[in-house]
């Protein structure tokens, strides 16, 4: 087999594990895809919602800081101040 006989087989050779590799690939793919199908319907995140929209009620985004702005005593705490 002449040289260039060698670098014609080399390529078809890379062609054919890149095309390989290709196949591979996308079966994993289509398996991850089925797996995450399959996890889905066993969760029921397909199936309708339990509650019906129009039994929502909208409510507004909190826009203040999560922190009190200062230290208060608990409402079930004695302060000394009753009996």
């Amino acid at each position: 087999m002449d040289r260039q006989e060698e670098a014609q087989t080399e390529r078809s050779t890379s062609f054919q594990h890149r095309e390989l590799i290709y196949f591979v690939l996308t079966l994993q793919r289509q398996a991850e895809r089925i797996k995450h199908e399959k996890a889905q319907a066993r969760r029921g995140d397909d199936a309708e919602p339990q509650n019906q929209p129009e039994s929502l009620v909208a409510v507004a985004r909190f826009h203040g800081s999560r922190l009190a702005s200062a230290p208060t005593p608990s409402p079930y705490q004695d302060d000394g101040t009753h009996p």
